[in-house]
C-alpha cells in the first residue's frame, strides 16, 4: 500500500491517496475472499433435494397425464388423427422443470445474506410446478365430468 501511495502521489493529493488506500483495504480483501463454502452449501442444499423433487414431479406428472388423456379422449373433443399432446412438449418438460429448479439455488445465491431463503423458495417453486402440471388434467377432467353430469354436451 505504501508503494501505491508513492506511485499515486504525483497524480493525486495526499488526502485522495490516503482515501484510495483505505478503499483498497476494504475492497481488495472482498475480491479475494473465499466465499465458496457459503455458495457450495446453498448448492448442496438444493442438489440433495433434486432427486426427490424429480421423483415427485415425475410421478405426479404421470398421474396428471393419465387424467388428462382420460378427459380428452373420452370427451369427444379429440378428432381422429390428432395428438392429445405434442411429443416435444413431453420431452422438454423435464428439462424445463430442472432448469427452473436450478434457478432456485442461483437466486438464493444472490440473496445469500437473507437466511433461510431457500426454505421459502423451495416450497413455492414446488407448489408452482405442481400447479402448472395439474392445469391440463384439471381442465380436461373438469370438462369430462361436466359432460357426464349433463351440464355441457
Amino acid at each position: 500500500m505504501r508503494l501505491f501511495l508513492f506511485l499515486c502521489s504525483p497524480f493525486l493529493s495526499f488526502g485522495a491517496a490516503v482515501a484510495g488506500v483505505k478503499v483498497l483495504h476494504k475492497v481488495v480483501p472482498r475480491l479475494f475472499a473465499r466465499q465458496e463454502p457459503l455458495r457450495y452449501g446453498i448448492v448442496l442444499w438444493w442438489e440433495v433435494r433434486r432427486v426427490p423433487y424429480n421423483l415427485l414431479i415425475g410421478v405426479y406428472g404421470f398421474v396428471c397425464l393419465l387424467i388428462f388423456y382420460w378427459g380428452i379422449t373420452t370427451s369427444g373433443e379429440l378428432r381422429p388423427g390428432e395428438d392429445a399432446v405434442e411429443t416435444m412438449a413431453l420431452l422438454a418438460a423435464p428439462f424445463i422443470a430442472n432448469a427452473c429448479y436450478t434457478l432456485g439455488w442461483i437466486v438464493e445465491s444472490l440473496f445469500a445474506p437473507w437466511p433461510r431463503f431457500g426454505r421459502l423458495l423451495f416450497p413455492l417453486g414446488l407448489g408452482f410446478s405442481l400447479f402448472v402440471i395439474s392445469e391440463p388434467a384439471i381442465l380436461w377432467a373438469g370438462v369430462r365430468l361436466l359432460q357426464l353430469t349433463g351440464v355441457i354436451h
